[in-house]
């Protein structure tokens, strides 16, 4: 059996947290946000629902270290896992 090779961050230039349980990584959108509160992390996360069509959860739902922390929950190698996070990067920075 092949084994997928260790995260990288540098595959999608961003600051990740490593999760503790499964297959996740966590996320700082906090940039993104016109204030650290967790309505303006809810408006972010309908808009990345929407444009970028990737649902990840907010940090209010795992209890993230504050809000602007996203997860990312997959099962699937880290290229696509990759290709996404850049798909969502580059739908908040042009919408």
């Amino acid at each position: 059996m092949e084994r997928t090779p260790a995260w990288d961050d540098s595959m999608v230039g961003e600051q990740a947290v490593h999760g503790i349980w499964g297959l996740a990584k966590d996320f700082d959108r906090r940039p993104y946000l016109p204030t650290v509160s967790a309505a303006a992390e809810h408006v972010l996360w309908q808009r990345i629902l929407r444009s970028a069509r990737k649902r990840i959860l907010p940090g209010t739902a795992f209890a993230g270290p504050e809000p602007g922390w996203y997860r990312l929950c997959h099962a699937t190698d880290t290229s696509t896992v990759a290709t996404g996070i850049n798909s969502l990067i580059r739908a908040l920075e042009t919408s």
